[in-house]
């Protein structure tokens, strides 16, 4: 099972299961931190990159691609920020998940949108999203799945 598979019967996450070592949430910060100054473009590079993987997914997320990229990045750096508390940003990715799947967005649906987001990282860090930056957003992104998932 990869890192970023999901179960439909997850009724609450115990995130020890998922935990980062303090390494690895140090990557997954600072490679963020080093996104944000072209946070806009890679959000829109992300959906771009979504709507490529999945045509369907653009039915989710109805009008210009700009408000949307807008708001994922503001969401992703909730949950980057969030790295520091062991709740984190648990009560606002439920409230998300319950939300997103109010429009119909499925569990299948997350692990997409996680590899549209690993493949943006990749082609926006180039050389500097190595392997052991990849496997903790991995890590991290299939954390923040089962959390949507199971609200």
């Amino acid at each position: 099972m990869s890192a970023l598979a999901l179960s439909s019967t997850v009724t609450e996450v115990d995130f020890s299961e998922f935990s980062l070592s303090t390494s690895e949430r140090e990557l997954v910060r600072a490679s963020f931190n080093r996104l944000e100054p072209a946070s806009e473009l890679v959000g829109i590079l992300f959906f771009l990159r979504l709507f490529d993987i999945d045509p369907k997914m653009r039915e989710q997320f109805e009008g210009p691609i700009k408000p949307h990229a807008v708001k994922m990045m503001a969401t992703l750096r909730l949950a980057v920020v969030s790295l520091k508390q062991r709740q984190g940003a648990k009560s606002a990715l439920r409230l998300l998940g319950t939300r997103l799947r109010q429009k119909g967005m499925k569990a299948d649906d997350y692990t997409t949108m996680a590899d549209a987001l690993i493949w943006t990282l990749e082609r926006s860090l180039e050389d500097e999203f190595t392997y052991s930056v990849r496997r903790a957003w991995k890590v991290y992104l299939s954390q923040i799945t089962s959390v949507m998932t199971a609200a």
